[in-house]
């Protein structure tokens, strides 16, 4: 991507996960080319059911909304690993 051989790319598995913060992919030259997003396991229709005791979709909405205000709530304080990094 640096020599624009890529145009762009979406990732979601890492080879190290979670990605360091020192990773190539990271690169600020690159960052409006290169989204680097969680890795959603399933996505089929099922998947995304609104029943909390299927699939993932009401999870995935969940952890959607604490992310964007700020909050660690509900579904997502339990899922998260690096709590630490989530509060910056």
């Amino acid at each position: 991507m640096r020599e624009n051989w890529i145009a762009g790319a979406a990732l979601d598995v890492y080879e190290q996960e979670p990605l360091p913060a020192d990773s190539p992919l990271r690169d600020p030259a690159i960052a409006d080319r290169c989204r680097l997003l969680p890795h959603f396991a399933s996505a089929r229709a099922y998947a995304l059911s609104p029943d909390p005791n299927k699939g993932m979709g009401w999870p995935l909405r969940a952890g959607l909304i604490d992310v964007l205000d700020g909050t660690m709530v509900g579904c997502t304080k339990m899922r998260i690993v690096n709590k630490e990094a989530f509060r910056k």
